[in-house]
């Protein structure tokens, strides 16, 4: 897949349970995706942000698809807010 424009392609990060083992039934994702493709008109070069940097996105941004029964976010480059470094 190439992507157009600014858009970047997350796989998101499943919350599924605590730290203590409790099984979560709400809220599967929060706003924690790993990056995996970025568009062709994007700023995120200058950001230092490439493909595999797990980031934090907006509330509410971007768009659920479903590719070979798998589900990601396509979000705009500007709604990306932090870049979580390990």
């Amino acid at each position: 897949m190439k992507l157009l424009h600014d858009f970047v392609l997350l796989e998101p990060e499943k919350n599924d349970s605590t730290e203590s083992g409790i099984l979560l039934l709400y809220e599967p994702y929060k706003n924690v995706g790993t990056i995996l493709e970025i568009g062709t008109n994007t700023n995120l070069d200058d950001e230092n942000i490439k493909i595999g940097d797990k980031i934090i996105y907006e509330n509410y941004s971007g768009s659920k698809i479903t590719i070979d029964n798998k589900e990601y976010i396509l979000v705009h480059c500007k709604d990306i807010i932090a870049k979580i470094n390990f």
